[in-house]
């Protein structure tokens, strides 16, 4: 799904793409590349609190 959600991404279906994201996390929580996906998603939303929380997250669980 996180493969997916990427293509959605690139053809400009974010809610899809945060869809599936949602669902990988779901399941993965430190999934890197679903994380990575969202935080683009969120930004092209809008969403840049929830981007930068995401972001903060990717640190914390990458960058120890």
């Amino acid at each position: 799904l996180s493969t997916r959600a990427k293509a959605f991404y690139k053809l400009e279906n974010y809610e899809k793409a945060l869809s599936d994201c949602n669902k990988v996390l779901e399941e993965d929580n430190n999934n890197f590349s679903a994380l990575n996906t969202r935080i683009q998603v969120y930004r092209k939303l809008g969403e840049h609190e929830k981007a930068d929380a995401d972001a903060l997250l990717l640190d914390d669980i990458y960058l120890k």
